[in-house]
């Protein structure tokens, strides 16, 4: 993970350099990194210095103009994902289970219904599925789709998820410590 605390607007351009930068200086270091792809996400509040020298297995922290620039390692339980195409379909496979309920979904969501062979809205943009709703697509055995266009919204949304949850966790046990 790499993050900010300068309080400018930090654009994707910015981060792109920044992320070119980062891979030069690994290589000059002989480090063999890669990126999967950048993306600003928005996270649950948090001192993200703190969280991440607390959470990290590796931090580095440097100042960067009126704030920090945080690199950080963090192992975590949670798997990237792999959306696959359904050529039939001509739609992107969501695995239900990357999905967290009550959580606004970046994407329209669809399901395939197989007997009138077309998509129906199942989540939407803007909104959250249940747990209700994602338990009772799991028991049916049924696939979520999104548009191939949709793919880096996805991304974002599951990357925030991830490292929401992070925080979600680390907060929790300041809060334990404190009381």
């Amino acid at each position: 993970m790499i993050a900010t605390t300068v309080k400018e607007n930090y654009s994707l351009e910015k981060l792109t350099e920044f992320r070119r930068a980062f891979l030069a200086a690994c290589t000059e270091l002989g480090k063999n990194m890669s990126v999967h792809s950048e993306m600003l996400i928005e996270t649950i509040p948090v001192d993200v210095a703190d969280w991440a020298e607390q959470m990290g297995e590796y931090t580095l922290i440097k100042e960067h103009g009126r704030g920090h620039i945080i690199v950080s390692f963090m192992a975590t339980k949670y798997e990237v994902p792999k959306l696959e195409e359904d050529k039939e379909k001509g739609k992107l496979v969501v695995p239900v289970k990357s999905i967290v309920a009550d959580q606004e979904l970046k994407f329209n969501a669809y399901i395939y219904m197989d007997k009138n062979k077309k998509y129906l809205t199942y989540g939407k943009d803007g909104r959250s599925l249940s747990s209700k709703q994602l338990d009772k697509l799991l028991s049916a055995q049924k696939n979520l789709y999104i548009r191939k266009q949709d793919a880096e919204l996805f991304k974002r949304y599951f990357a925030s998820n991830v490292v929401n949850d992070l925080i979600d966790f680390y907060l929790k046990n300041e809060t334990d410590k404190a009381g």
